[in-house]
């Protein structure tokens, strides 16, 4: 949960990770309310934590389903994205992508 974060980022944490469509339940972690919380921390600490989103199977339905819904780069603190393409069927184990923001991620 977005207010947890507090107990666990400090100056050594490299990125903290959201899933979107989690597989047992398939639920959508708050992405948003993750990198608003970080962003709070930034302000007050000054660490600076990348996140990434885990879309998982989520981020080949979610745009679709709830287009509202921001998870993705509109999120300034989203730094990286990666979707299973291998949970679609006639792929190979493993097949999957992942993005960043840009070269400096």
């Amino acid at each position: 949960l977005p207010h947890q974060l507090r107990e666990y980022v400090d100056e050594n944490t490299i990125g903290v990770v959201a899933i979107l469509g989690v597989t047992y339940t398939c639920t959508y972690e708050p992405v948003a309310e993750f990198a608003a919380e970080l962003d709070r921390l930034q302000g007050e600490t000054g660490l600076d934590v990348p996140l990434h989103v885990d879309a998982a199977s989520g981020g080949f339905i979610a745009s679709f389903l709830h287009p509202d819904l921001a998870w993705d780069f509109r999120l300034s603190r989203v730094a990286s994205i990666n979707a299973s393409g291998h949970k679609y069927g006639m792929a190979p184990l493993g097949v999957g992508w992942a993005l960043w923001r840009d070269k400096s991620a």
